[in-house]
């Protein structure tokens, strides 16, 4: 039994989602895996990149428990969000107990997703330990729009008062839009030989800490309209294949980014350098409010780039590869 779900890209709408503006996201081709193997124990083992973790089935419900009780102190403002989770390790058996599992048996979870990158990983993560307790138990699978309202509920521990964007587009898989709480698929193709991306490096803030910072300044500020006129535009350029607004609207994006404080200054400049070849470039996340590295950055490439003068800046970029496919189990 196994499972796999994509990572993500949000394209526009990154911390205005929160305010009710729209976003797009993309799944991509970084994938989250998982496998049961079934034991004769009483525990459920999880085997991850830096070790294995074990804990008995009977006390995952007390596990979810706790774990509630500690986000209801962080509503309440008692506890902030970094100090909820002792490890990631636990959001990851706190989603075992939401799927219901009884069963015993080793989970070996593997991933080609950074981690802090704004990809998406753990919502990925999540996705596909949902997928996999689906198998294991004899479920039918749950409806993307399930899947995506499950995956947000377990990930909330980690990025509080979040949005759905990143359940939706590991879910849903392709291209995706969220407006006024609805997820929908979008028909809309992006050319590979314009999209690309940027490992600007981890960021050293979690998403949850920067959604908390950002609504601690911007929570009532009228910014979350030009955003969501932001996301619009970009959603229109792509639909039309109009180069000059795409490169407009992620301009436009990234300014809005800068304003609210989660692009580190190494990266701003960066992207600014980027900018004097003629792209357009913007952080894809939650990017990070300490300095450093802001995660993956979009980067988009028209036909009137200087390739040349980008090549120069020796920044890597590598082609933005999209899944068609969300989660899923086999």
């Amino acid at each position: 039994m196994q499972a796999t779900v994509p990572g993500k890209i949000i394209l526009s709408g990154e911390h205005s989602i929160v305010y009710g503006a729209a976003a797009i996201a993309v799944a991509v081709s970084a994938t989250v895996h998982a496998r049961f193997v079934p034991t004769s124990s009483d525990r459920i083992d999880l085997i991850i990149s830096h070790g294995r973790f074990t804990k008995k089935t009977t006390d995952l419900p007390r596990l979810k428990e706790q774990l509630d009780r500690a986000y209801t102190q962080f509503e309440l403002g008692n506890i902030t969000i970094a100090k909820l989770l002792k490890s990631p390790v636990e959001l990851l058996f706190y989603t075992l107990a939401v799927a219901g599992l009884t069963v015993s048996g080793e989970i070996h979870l593997s991933s080609t997703i950074p981690i802090r990158a704004g990809m998406g990983s753990s919502a990925a993560c999540i996705g596909a330990l949902l997928r996999l307790s689906e198998q294991i138990q004899g479920r039918e699978p749950a409806s993307k729009e399930a899947t995506a309202e499950n995956v947000r509920y377990c990930e909330r521990l980690q990025h509080g008062r979040g949005s759905i964007i990143d359940a939706a587009a590991v879910s849903f898989g392709g291209v995706v839009k969220v407006a006024d709480g609805t997820i929908k698929s979008l028909p809309i193709k992006l050319d590979p030989k314009h999209w690309f991306l940027w490992n600007s490096g981890t960021a050293l803030s979690s998403t949850g800490e920067a959604v908390a910072a950002v609504r601690a300044k911007f929570e009532n500020s009228p910014i979350w309209q030009e955003f969501n006129d932001t996301t619009l535009l970009l959603e229109s350029s792509i639909t039309r294949n109009d180069a000059a607004g795409i490169k407009s609207a992620i301009a436009d994006n990234h300014r809005l980014l800068c304003t609210i404080g989660v692009v580190p200054d190494r990266v701003r400049a960066a992207i600014e350098r980027i900018e004097q070849t003629g792209a357009s470039a913007k952080i894809s996340g939650a990017g990070s409010i300490q300095s450093g590295g802001g995660g993956q950055v979009l980067v988009y490439l028209d036909d009137r780039v200087d390739q040349q003068a980008l090549q120069a800046l020796d920044i890597p970029l590598t082609s933005l590869e999209l899944s068609g496919r969300g989660a899923y189990g086999e």
